[in-house]
């Protein structure tokens, strides 16, 4: 949540669902730190702030790969693919 005060300027009330994309997390490096992805949807107001938005993708085939041409992150190639592979299977966060 802090993630989407910080980088969209978005209030927790913003937030319709949170839905976590593994509830184990990935491990990164082989190491101790893990990776978690989430899902969050958005209520329809307030909206993101235009100057906090850099591009839109349509949330299906035709986004995908443009997204992924333009995503230079290994990380954020994997919270895509996954969001991509389960977003029939997510499972409410109460939060």
């Amino acid at each position: 949540m802090a993630i989407l005060q910080r980088e969209l300027g978005l209030p927790q009330t913003a937030i319709d669902q949170l839905l976590p994309l593994s509830q184990e997390g990935w491990a990164i490096n082989g190491s101790f730190q893990m990776l978690y992805g989430f899902v969050a949807d958005l209520k329809p107001e307030p909206m993101v702030p235009a100057v906090r938005i850099a591009a839109t993708y349509p949330a299906d085939a035709t986004g995908m790969q443009p997204l992924l041409e333009v995503l230079q992150c290994l990380q954020g190639h994997l919270v895509l693919r996954e969001w991509q592979a389960n977003r029939g299977k997510l499972i409410k966060l109460n939060y």
